[in-house]
């Protein structure tokens, strides 16, 4: 209906395109009375649906406008933000039925929180949300402001720049993270995606998988595999809602929590977090705890080398041991290498017995001595290989 007139802003045009068409013109007076008594009442009847239509009309023109230029932004991420009032209720209630804790502080999620789950309800395009984004409402109180700015588009015209992602929550210690994954499930709740008890039962499942005890030769369950466990389920749960995430029957569950309990117990998951062997596995958990003052070790990477790494390292420094002691035993200075202080060597058996040097110590050429002789010297003289002298003892 919005586009049912060519020029929505005149509102002759409007008479004449939207109006007329659906109630028709005042009838004219005829000679018969009775007829035109009825036709003035039906007239008058329809009459009434002028104001309606105008409204409607203006309604589904003003949508329509809407939506054309929201396709027009070109807006990659678009986010569907609770009313303010239906937000807080949805706050209220939650805070009221939640025992052990209060909804506050650094347990109460940031809007931009609660909104980007509720755009994967309303849209059904399931989007991981990272540890680090799962922020507070102070600290969305606190973020300065930025300046909005255009960029230039693809076909060269300006467009709006892309908002900024918002403040990370810190996570460094257990119990930042632990504060991180409860608001991530209060906010999920809050937008109407999946409940809270839930969600906080992956949470669980992680926590109990990080402080489980190793087996012996087994290393501890890294942060690194909770956070590749974590994407795998989210991975898994938008594979299952690609119909969408609302509502599946009377009972309040959505799609998305529906396939989020199914896939928690998946044995793809269970297995991204058990205990690797220490030859083979990351490195152990205890260098992201907050006992030992260190970061959590993201999916980015672990704060300590592998057991693997550390085999390969140890293996490669005895190997440069071994090469600077080998060059080492080379490289020493030793006495020159003396002829005549030398053993006897081995000569030919057509020369055995006799003399391979004279009286001085000089060694002896064989070739001179066999029938090939040598060419390199005359007799008496000396070649590389010795003195051209007979070799006959005595």
């Amino acid at each position: 209906m919005g586009f049912a007139c060519s020029a929505p802003a005149d509102a002759l045009a409007i008479e004449k395109e939207v109006i007329i068409p659906i109630v028709g013109t005042e009838p004219k007076p005829t000679e018969y009375k009775a007829k035109d008594e009825a036709a003035t009442t039906a007239w008058q009847e329809r009459k009434k649906l002028i104001p309606r239509i105008r409204r409607a009309f203006c309604t589904a023109n003003n949508l329509a406008a809407s939506d054309a230029a929201r396709l027009a932004a070109q807006d990659p991420e678009p986010v569907v933000r609770l009313h303010p009032a239906e937000r807080e209720q949805r706050r209220s209630s939650l805070s009221s039925s939640i025992t052990g804790f209060a909804l506050q502080g650094e347990l109460d999620p940031s809007t931009r929180l609660i909104d980007r789950l509720s755009t994967i309800l309303a849209t059904g395009a399931v989007k991981y949300i990272p540890w680090s984004r799962c922020t507070t409402s102070k600290a969305e109180l606190l973020e300065v402001a930025e300046v909005q700015q255009l960029t230039i588009g693809p076909n060269g015209t300006l467009i709006k720049a892309a908002e900024p992602e918002g403040p990370e929550c810190d996570i460094s210690t257990d119990l930042l993270l632990d504060s991180a994954l409860r608001r991530r499930a209060l906010a999920a709740d809050i937008s109407g995606l999946i409940a809270y008890s839930s969600m906080h039962a992956w949470h669980e499942i992680l926590k109990e998988a990080l402080l489980a005890p190793p087996v012996p030769s087994y290393s501890r369950v890294s942060y690194s595999q909770l956070s590749n466990a974590d994407r795998e389920l989210w991975a898994m749960v938008a594979a299952k809602c690609r119909d969408g995430c609302k509502q599946l029957g009377p009972d309040g569950r959505t799609a998305f929590e529906k396939a989020w309990n199914d896939s928690m117990q998946d044995i793809k998951i269970r297995l991204l977090l058990a205990p690797l062997p220490r030859s083979h596995g990351a490195a152990s958990s205890s260098a992201g705890s907050s006992s030992s003052g260190g970061a959590p070790v993201l999916a980015s990477g672990s704060s300590r080398p592998s057991s693997l790494e550390a085999k390969f390292l140890n293996e490669l420094r005895d190997l440069k041991k071994e090469m600077g002691s080998n060059k080492r035993k080379f490289e020493q200075p030793g006495p020159k290498r003396d002829l005549k202080k030398r053993g006897k060597p081995s000569m030919p058996h057509a020369l055995k017995d006799m003399a391979w040097k004279d009286k001085d110590g000089n060694k002896l050429c064989f070739s001179y001595n066999l029938k090939k002789g040598c060419q390199h010297s005359t007799p008496g003289g000396s070649c590389r290989a010795g003195r051209h002298v007979c070799m006959v003892p005595g």
